[in-house]
């Protein structure tokens, strides 16, 4: 479904990933963890276009995609949640929803039933304004939002970031139904509980580079490589 083949990506002058790969399969939930700086939103946005990579290459469904457009991306299948949630404040939440269904310019399984019925709050909370809504409340607007898109591959970077334990735990649970419904995922996430229990492959970044790739069941075993390269 996406490949990601030895990638060197850089902002500016500065040398921020070196030599990343990674593949996601049809189905599968792949997390991408590692500590502040590791390099993680930067392969997020590597792969969805908004730094392209000078050298090494990507392929989506078997088409080469290194350097193109967001768009372009977006309308071939790839949801993207990006950091901070990013919500359209000045818009309601049926207006959040409605706009991304009429951005994908395609029919798709998530129709605003389908997507109220999956978050129900949402619904409660139709007619308000981003601005009104609290952290967790957007946090799913914002994964429903990617939904509307329609995509094959959904694109998650720090879901958790910033919420209670109580919505980080209903944000596991959504990501669970996600999965068991056989979307592909790649996860880019601190809260190691939280992506191992989700994920069917763990990737680990350390300074740009990939330092480990596997089962989960692997790294929880390896209390060593947990301190060293996040932490816990």
């Amino acid at each position: 479904m996406l490949k990601v083949r030895n990638i060197h990506t850089y902002y500016g002058g500065s040398h921020v990933l070196h030599d990343v790969s990674l593949d996601l399969e049809a189905g599968q939930t792949v997390a991408l963890l590692g500590r502040n700086g590791a390099g993680k939103t930067t392969t997020i946005n590597s792969i969805i276009g908004f730094v392209p990579p000078r050298a090494g290459s990507i392929t989506f469904k078997g088409a080469t995609i290194t350097g193109a457009p967001p768009y372009t991306l977006a309308h071939m299948g790839m949801g993207l949640v990006p950091q901070g949630r990013r919500i359209f404040s000045s818009l309601t939440v049926e207006e959040n929803l409605r706009l991304a269904q009429r951005a994908a310019g395609r029919r798709n399984g998530w129709s605003l039933e389908r997507i109220y019925a999956t978050f129900p709050v949402l619904q409660e909370r139709a007619k308000s304004g981003g601005t009104q809504l609290s952290g967790g409340e957007q946090q799913m607007l914002a994964i429903a939002r990617a939904l509307a898109t329609g995509p094959d591959v959904l694109l998650l970077d720090e879901p958790s970031e910033g919420l209670a334990p109580l919505i980080v735990a209903e944000v596991g649970r959504m990501l669970a139904a996600l999965k068991r419904e056989g979307l592909a995922m790649l996860l880019v996430e601190q809260h190691v509980a939280l992506a191992i229990s989700v994920a069917d492959v763990v990737y680990v970044l350390n300074k740009g580079q990939i330092v480990f790739s596997g089962a989960p069941a692997i790294l929880q075993q390896n209390s060593a490589m947990r301190q060293q390269y996040l932490g816990v």
